[in-house]
């Protein structure tokens, strides 16, 4: 869910992503499901990430091996905060995998961690093992940032 702009995402996060896989340090059966409220197919995200990757990874960094076996990890799910909907088909791609450490990573307007959170709550998505991301800038001063933090930690376990 992501309000940050996609140079941010291309350049940093998914360059770092590949080379985690490369280096060995994922999970083997770990998954990337980028979620946003735009639509696309798996297909067009996959060749977003294929384009960043070969752009920023440094030469002789990138390999067709490696990055297939990155490739086969990313999912894209839309997914529009003001509904369940979305939430409920990213609840079906997660089936079956309670038990796997899922991370949430917001990337995304502060004002939407709230709705995010509760929707992940209320589909179930968030278990004991969950952990939960949150992208500066957390609110706009200690008013609203607490109240981000009083929101989220109704969904999320301090620890």
């Amino acid at each position: 869910m992501s309000a940050i702009p996609w140079e941010v995402h291309k350049r940093k996060l998914l360059p770092a992503l590949y080379h985690l896989d490369r280096e060995g340090r994922l999970p083997a059966d770990g998954r990337i499901i980028a979620v946003s409220r735009g639509a696309m197919s798996q297909d067009a995200y996959r060749a977003l990430v294929h384009e960043s990757c070969k752009t920023y990874v440094p030469d002789g960094h990138f390999d067709d091996a490696a990055w297939a076996r990155f490739a086969a990890r990313l999912d894209y799910i839309e997914v529009d905060v003001a509904e369940s909907a979305g939430f409920a088909r990213l609840a079906a791609a997660l089936l079956g995998r309670e038990l796997v450490v899922r991370c949430f990573y917001l990337a995304t307007a502060p004002e939407l961690f709230g709705p995010i959170a509760t929707h992940l709550a209320s589909t179930e998505l968030i278990s004991p093992e969950s952990r939960v991301v949150l992208e500066k800038p957390l609110g706009k001063d200690l008013v609203s940032a607490q109240a981000i933090n009083a929101v989220i930690g109704a969904s999320f376990a301090e620890q």
